[in-house]
């Protein structure tokens, strides 16, 4: 008979299952019941000399890391990254190792340390080519998340391989019940596949971001108003860009009001929208002082001197 609060052997996986579950419902309404769960699901498996090798437990490991790091607890993450790569080096544990690596990049981006995200998403990269078939999802992402590192250090020529190859494995899915992710690296991916885009590649990247914006998740919200928005902006549509800007990062401030009490660091999306949103505003104001005066307020002066005289 088992003790009370004893957990079988095979009910482990189950309960670390359930826990990550419930911590992503409560991670950005209530951070630290989010966490504690998030503790427990990553203990059942680093705990165990039968389960600390399997990837789940170390996803669960890395879930728990981007947590920390999203609240500011910069060590703790670091420290989990580093433990799931002490275990993974070893044995090479090459799935495990790649995920470990896309969040360190991941880090490293929101720090705006593109250099260093660079590496680390390349080395994701090596492992993912070695235990992925081409066109997995984590190429997928180790591309994206390399062709974001490389445009933000201004080698966009570099980093349009990299979003070709994600349009390439995205597209034929567009159409065929994709799910909000693959939208999003479609959109992205087409919109800096190439240096020039033309109208109907900027239509294609609102349709599709739009269409992503109405399946996601409230906290993907953000991302699908950044695309959007940098379309229209190419497009001409200044005044257009900077509302969807405006809704995107709204959405953002209401449904997540934890992620911004103090100093918070925010996901690379939602940080490029609020770049994007301040360059396009002082655009616009710099457009609206190049403005002629309007005709009436042209007119007031000489409709006073005919009163006058």
């Amino acid at each position: 008979m088992l003790d009370r609060g004893e957990i079988p052997g095979d009910v482990r996986p189950v309960r670390a299952s359930v826990l990550s579950h419930q911590a992503r419902f409560y991670w950005g309404r209530q951070p630290e019941l989010a966490r504690s769960q998030y503790q427990e699901a990553w203990k059942i498996y680093k705990d165990a000399d039968d389960l600390k090798l399997e990837l789940m437990g170390h996803k669960y490991g890395l879930e728990l890391a981007r947590h920390h790091f999203l609240f500011g607890r910069h060590k703790e993450a670091n420290d989990i990254v580093a433990e799931i790569k002490e275990i993974g080096e070893p044995n090479e544990l090459r799935k495990s190792l790649a995920e470990c690596l896309l969040l360190e990049g991941w880090m490293r981006a929101v720090q705006k340390d593109y250099p260093a995200a660079e590496l680390s998403f390349r080395n994701a990269l090596q492992h993912a080519q070695k235990c992925y078939p081409d066109g997995h999802v984590m190429l997928l992402w180790c591309h994206f998340h390399l062709g974001q590192a490389l445009r933000r250090q201004h080698r966009l020529g570099d980093a349009h391989a990299h979003y070709q190859y994600v349009e390439k494995f995205t597209r034929p899915h567009i159409d065929k019940n994709p799910d909000a992710e693959t939208l999003w690296g479609h959109a992205f991916s087409r919109l800096y596949s190439e240096a020039d885009p033309d109208e109907g590649t900027l239509d294609e990247v609102f349709v599709v971001a739009d269409k992503g914006r109405k399946m996601a998740a409230d906290f993907q919200q953000p991302q699908f108003y950044l695309a959007m928005a940098i379309a229209r902006r190419q497009q001409g549509e200044l005044e257009e860009a900077v509302d969807l800007l405006d809704r995107g990062l709204a959405a953002w401030y209401r449904d997540f009001p934890s992620l911004f009490d103090g100093p918070r660091q925010v996901t690379t999306s939602t940080q490029e929208l609020k770049e994007t949103l301040a360059r396009y505003k002082q655009e616009q104001a710099a457009q609206q002082e190049l403005r002629p005066s309007s005709p009436v307020s042209d007119e007031a002066p000489n409709k006073k001197a005919d009163q006058v005289d």
